[in-house]
């Protein structure tokens, strides 16, 4: 089960092209960057701080920028690898929680889940922050204190959300008044975290994007955060629930993806019942509380949280766990897994392929692009590019855009951003404004567009 867990994973990878999170781009040039001794945005001009990740992922590829270059292949294949390991690392774990029928039940639920497939070969942190974790989860079972903080120092510079991983770490050193072994292992990952939000400030002025966003998001104050939970659980549920069925049943996916829950807060319960302490529960604890709030939802955020949900799953169902799981993994396999062999989706091509195309051919390699995605617009399009600036109004819009020297600016709509409560947000309201200021034809002259992928191109007046 396990070979055919990671050859499945294997199989499906790439199951995104390059750049269609954005975020994978900015690990790649953050490798690259490393390599010359800074941490900068080195396809932008101007080569800002790159201060919207954190550097540990990017130092885990360095190795890699160095003997590949821009093989991009390399990369897929290199986290397709440590993703199709995260099973066996899984199942290290739960052979002393479950049986072993079960526990394989797990890891093959885990693996096939179209969660898990749709990112196969995505050069993005979540498959390192899965093996941290689970790291972390076996290190905290010893008397290795120093081992535990190495585990949490690396989940939290590979992904800022892991300081939820925090009460996993310290939670039974505290429970024993072990002050010293607790400190020792949360205290290099509080000054890891530290010492990146104190190089941002001095470099941005700002301690993280990540930081600044949620600010932003919740600028009005907290009463938006019943409604930003509400929407993110409904959205995870129907997530989950989804991967056990056909796509034309995805009205029911909320109610199965609840009721799935229910089953995994009846087995987190009894778990709790038997210790109090136990890590994997303070992990999902921390790691649920912190998606509820958070004001961007996207599916790979269960991905970290997925084997421990499904191990609560197979506590809560008792002794009808080993059918219930087989029947669920038999669902999955037939419903939603073989979609992602093949590489059938769309997601293995630009969704902006045309436009890219006429960008290439009918610009200059010199002119400057401003779009929403800069980094993926810009690296597949081939040109230098720039955040579009949030602005009042068309005249403010052409005048920042005039100063950096942008000619065009690309503008897709419909784009997914990930935003809880999208229409009301303060990342969608700006956007708004700037859609409407690129319609001012006394600013800003379209020159192209592709209605099939709701695409078009201004030039600047």
């Amino acid at each position: 089960m396990l070979a055919i867990a990671s050859v499945m994973i294997l199989a499906c990878a790439p199951a995104q092209y390059l750049g269609r999170q954005q975020d994978d781009l900015l690990y790649l040039i953050g490798a690259h960057s490393l390599l010359e001794g800074r941490f900068r945005l080195l396809t932008v001009p101007g080569q800002p701080p790159l201060y919207m990740i954190g550097p540990g992922f990017p130092a885990l590829l360095a190795p890699l920028a160095l003997a590949a270059g821009e093989n991009w292949w390399v990369y897929q294949a290199f986290c397709a690898l440590l993703l199709a390991a995260a099973p066996w690392l899984l199942w290290r774990w739960l052979r002393s929680r479950l049986d072993g029928i079960s526990a394989m039940l797990v890891c093959g639920l885990f693996a096939l889940s179209p969660l898990v497939l749709s990112q196969a070969g995505t050069v993005m942190s979540e498959g390192p922050f899965l093996i941290a974790a689970l790291g972390l989860l076996l290190a905290v079972e010893r008397p290795a204190p120093k081992t535990a903080s190495a585990w949490l120092l690396l989940a939290t510079q590979t992904r800022t959300a892991a300081l939820a991983l925090l009460p996993a770490a310290i939670a039974r050193p505290l429970s024993k008044r072990r002050w010293k072994e607790a400190a020792l292992v949360g205290a290099p990952a509080l000054s890891g975290a530290l010492a990146f939000s104190l190089w941002s400030r001095a470099v941005s002025g700002s301690a993280q994007q990540k930081l600044e966003e949620l600010a932003a998001s919740y600028a009005g104050g907290l009463g938006r955060l019943p409604s930003v939970a509400w929407e993110n659980s409904s959205y995870y549920l129907s997530s989950w629930g989804a991967s056990f069925m056909p796509v034309s049943w995805s009205a029911a996916a909320p109610a199965v993806g609840a009721g799935l829950l229910s089953i995994a807060i009846l087995g987190a319960w009894k778990i709790l019942r038997r210790d109090r302490w136990e890590p994997a529960l303070w992990l999902l604890a921390g790691t649920a509380l912190l998606h509820l709030a958070w004001p961007w939802h996207y599916e790979r955020y269960l991905i970290m949280p997925l084997p421990f949900l499904l191990w609560c799953l197979a506590e809560g169902l008792g002794r009808a766990a080993k059918p219930a799981l087989a029947a669920l993994l038999l669902c999955q396999g037939v419903f939603q897994s073989p979609q992602w062999l093949g590489h059938r989706q769309a997601w293995t091509k630009p969704e902006l392929a045309g436009t890219y195309a006429w960008i290439k051919t009918r610009t200059k390699p010199s002119d400057v692009l401003a779009s929403v995605m800069y980094v993926r617009d810009g690296f597949l399009s081939a040109r230098p590019a720039l955040p579009l600036p949030p602005s009042p109004d068309a005249r403010s819009l052409h005048e920042t855009l005039s100063s950096r020297k942008v000619r065009y600016i690309l503008w897709q709509d419909g784009l997914d951003l990930g935003l809880s409560l999208d229409s009301s947000s303060a990342v969608r309201i700006q956007l708004e404004r700037d859609a409407d200021g690129l319609k001012d034809a006394s600013y800003f002259k379209p020159v192209h567009e592709e209605p099939g992928e709701q695409a078009r191109l201004y030039e600047l007046r």
